[in-house]
């Protein structure tokens, strides 16, 4: 299981519509979420999102979160 903690810093709420992991950051897979998205981020909050996803220690993870009204969130993780 992998958690995902988002922080909406805005003004504005938004939302989680889409999730992608991948060993590359050119074979990102959608992800099915045990949150159910889309899933709302009032302004100033944050939401923890868990997905069900086997990954292997010490490999590199990029991550694309799509939201409802800004660009992709991207971010690389090394699995611990």
């Amino acid at each position: 299981m992998i958690d995902i903690y988002v922080r909406n810093s805005g003004t504005a709420a938004t939302q989680i519509i889409e999730i992608y992991i991948g060993i590359s950051p050119t074979n990102l897979e959608k992800q099915t979420t045990t949150t159910p998205l889309p899933l709302l981020i009032p302004a100033n909050s944050v939401v923890k999102i868990t997905i069900s996803y086997e990954w292997v220690s010490g490999t590199v993870y990029y991550f694309k979160i799509v939201t409802s009204t800004t660009q992709p969130l991207e971010f690389v993780y090394v699995a611990p």
